[in-house]
């Protein structure tokens, strides 16, 4: 009942765009970049357990 999307080109190269953010913005929350800084605060917790 809904008419189609003039434009569905413009709508997918912004999901296109959309898409490639998110795989950045997840690369550096799941791989950071400076991992030293994670690791003392682990041991520390692990220590006082």
């Amino acid at each position: 009942m809904w008419p189609r999307p003039r434009a569905p080109p413009e709508t997918s190269g912004a999901h296109r765009g959309l898409g490639k953010i998110l795989r950045d913005l997840t690369a550096q929350v799941f791989h950071p970049w400076p991992p030293p800084q994670v690791m003392p605060e682990a041991q520390g917790t692990v220590s006082t357990l």
